[in-house]
């Protein structure tokens, strides 16, 4: 399957990250991509952006050298009751937002508590992706936000990044593909970069949806018309690609 986008990638922003946002577009470029999406991390966590860095994102062109730019962001949820790291006005502005677990920001709960906490954040209205659901330290029920993804047309990650760092998860990443067919759920594809020489890099998840016969229409970014369609339907005021 071709992916036409990466819609999660860090900049210098991200401290543990090693680019600039010029270098992290220049690298779709080399990848052949229509769009990126700099996501840096919120605040809670311990080296990410300062609290006012999403906003101020007004500067950055959505179309840089051909490439459509998404401003977005990797919000942590902070406690199991759903809150995030996110202010309203960061979340009004940004073309995409991600909401994800980390260990640095959260103590990992149960597979009930992950699982009720993501599917808060699905059912959250400025909420448009699940970040990296297949983590081991996260254990969550993949029926179930397959299910509640598919009602609320957010999208769930197929990370590779979180891939290479665990490799023996991919059983986790099979069954949660599997999950999102059976219910119609939206998926998303993404390197999560943090460095330019990554960006485009899917490692073997396009070709396991293609061993998986997963419909393409299911996958956000393998194509224009598809990325196209979920930003209209999600609301975001995006220059069509």
């Amino acid at each position: 399957m071709n992916i036409i986008a990466d819609l999660h990638t860090h900049t210098l922003v991200s401290h543990h990250a090693y680019s600039s946002l010029e270098e992290m577009v220049a690298g779709a470029g080399r990848s052949n991509l229509r769009a990126i999406a700099i996501t840096d991390h919120g605040p809670a966590m311990p080296d990410a952006a300062n609290s006012w860095h999403f906003t101020s994102m007004w500067i950055v062109p959505q179309i840089i050298n051909s490439i459509g730019v998404l401003r977005g962001g990797e919000a942590n949820i902070i406690d199991y009751d759903g809150t995030i790291d996110l202010s309203q006005a960061d979340l009004d502005f940004l073309d995409l937002v991600i909401a994800s677990l980390h260990d640095y920001a959260i103590r990992p709960g149960t597979a009930g508590q992950n699982t009720a906490v993501y599917e808060k954040m699905l059912r959250h209205p400025k909420i448009d992706v699940l970040g990296h659901p297949t983590d081991p330290p996260f254990d969550c029920d993949y029926d179930t936000i397959a299910r509640v993804a598919a009602e609320t047309g957010k999208a769930l990650e197929l990370n590779s990044h979180a891939l290479r760092k665990h490799p023996d998860a991919i059983e986790r990443y099979k069954e949660l593909i599997r999950c999102c067919v059976r219910h119609g759920a939206l998926m998303s594809v993404v390197s999560d970069a943090h460095v330019s020489y990554e960006v485009g890099y899917f490692d073997c998840i396009p070709q396991l949806l293609d061993e998986m016969e997963v419909p393409e229409a299911l996958v956000v970014n393998a194509s224009v018309e598809n990325l196209n369609r979920f930003l209209r339907q999600r609301g975001k005021k995006f220059p069509t690609l």
